[in-house]
């Protein structure tokens, strides 16, 4: 994640580790794999993965935040490959805490705030 961080590595490599880790045995067959089956820092490989395969919805947010949690534990960086579902999910659906952090990985990824995000702000 630092070499993500310091630029070494892109955002897209780091997205293409986390679509393609191969996490042995019963995971790689789970179509929504089993998180809490995993040990710690595999959880956001799997987490990315999920959110991927559900498609956007509730439950997709669900798992994107969870995701989010994991920011302390790891860095903003670790966070990078989600940047864009976590852009797509509508600002008024999230807490200013979530929208903080969201902002916090999409300056790091290097992503816009969508516009729309704005408009909801401005409601608030």
């Amino acid at each position: 994640m630092k070499m993500v961080e310091y630029g070494l590595k892109s955002r897209i490599e780091w997205e293409k580790t986390y679509a393609g880790y191969k996490f042995g045995g019963a995971a790689d067959e789970q179509k929504v794999i089993d998180v809490d089956a995993l040990p710690g820092w595999q959880h956001l490989p799997a987490l990315y993965q999920n959110a991927k395969a559900v498609g956007k919805g509730a439950q997709q947010q669900a798992i994107l935040m969870q995701a989010l949690n994991y920011i302390n534990t790891y860095g903003p960086a670790s966070i990078y490959p989600f940047a864009d579902m976590l852009l797509a999910l509508p600002a008024d659906n999230l807490s200013t805490g979530e929208l903080s952090k969201i902002a916090r990985i999409a300056h790091g990824a290097d992503k816009d705030i969508p516009a729309s995000w704005f408009d909801s702000l401005k409601k608030t």
